[in-house]
């Protein structure tokens, strides 16, 4: 099955795929509040605190803009990961998941506190690790991990869109569905998740969007709410992926195989025919380039070998 390129851009309630190398998922991100599941340590200025696996929030105390920067966010390569849209206006899900029991999804995440901040930290039975308090910032908060789940919960204000990272993440197995990969258990290492869960046929995220196919003279497709998108396989990169009216606005750049689309029950396919990828003169301008690279290189040597028997 022939791959083909696609540009895409849409917007979506959800989406899920899974890291193909290690990267910045977000980074210098501006919230108003924050929780966090699966965490080993919380360092503060003063001293670190145990967490056990418990829980952190962190929810700002003054009106107006987030007052506080969720500084980097970095996933190791095979991290499953799944962006949501969470249940209140302005709040997003990341879940992240790894299946290889070697591998840290995160080592650490860093936030800095500019303005006063409400913390609170629990232990795995909901007991009281660090007294809730107040930061009155500047500070520096470093969270360590020690599962191979993390759940983040996000506030974020109302307003400007909210870029999560502008460098290019590269991702494989590209999945719009209305799920969550913390509901995976266990995960697989060498396939993507499955669309299927507990019996279930999982609905579509999609809410908008386009898709162009990078190596034809075809206008680009138009997704509606609902549309179904799925690929058989799929690997490229983030080129955008931010937060904005309780909306998730993802980018992407790469090959797919198999993609399909429509209504659940009447999807069809997306792929190109031979005859279309073969009338977009595509595989001959590739065929042209090689061979002028190869007639360049050959003048090139022809050029030098005769001097070298000279001298």
């Amino acid at each position: 099955m022939k791959e083909s390129k696609v540009d895409m851009d849409v917007s979506v309630s959800e989406v899920n795929f899974v890291a193909s190398s290690s990267g910045v998922l977000a980074e210098n991100v501006s919230v108003s509040g924050l929780g966090i599941v699966g965490l080993r340590s919380v360092d503060l200025r003063e001293r670190p605190y145990a967490a056990a696996a418990g829980r952190f929030e962190a929810v700002n105390t003054s009106l107006g803009s987030g007052t506080f920067t969720l500084l980097s966010l970095r996933v190791s390569a095979g991290t499953w990961v799944s962006l949501a849209k969470g249940e209140s206006p302005q709040e997003y899900r990341i879940v992240l998941n790894s299946a290889d029991t070697s591998t840290d999804v995160v080592d650490s995440l860093v936030l800095s506190i500019a303005r006063p901040v409400d913390v609170d930290l629990r232990g795995t039975a909901s007991e009281p690790v660090l007294p809730k308090r107040r930061l009155q910032g500047p500070e520096r908060v470093t969270l360590r991990f020690q599962t191979r789940s993390i759940e983040l919960d996000l506030a974020v204000p109302k307003g400007a869109p909210v870029e999560l990272s502008t460098n290019p993440l590269d991702i494989k197995c590209l999945d719009f569905s209305s799920r969550s990969l913390a509901l995976i258990s266990p995960l697989p290492a060498d396939r993507c998740p499955p669309l299927v869960l507990q019996g279930e046929i999982s609905r579509s995220s999609v809410l908008a969007g386009t898709v162009a196919f990078a190596e034809l003279k075809r206008d680009a497709y138009q997704l509606r709410p609902t549309d179904r998108l799925t690929f058989d396989q799929s690997s490229g990169s983030i080129t955008r992926n931010r937060f904005q009216n309780d909306q998730i606005q993802f980018s992407f750049y790469g090959g797919v195989r198999g993609m399909m689309f429509g209504p659940v029950g009447s999807e069809r396919t997306l792929m190109p025919t031979r005859f279309e990828w073969l009338r977009s003169g595509y595989p001959f301008a590739v065929f042209w380039i090689a061979a002028g690279y190869c007639l360049a290189m050959t003048k090139l040597l022809m050029g030098v070998l005769p001097k070298s028997r000279v001298g």
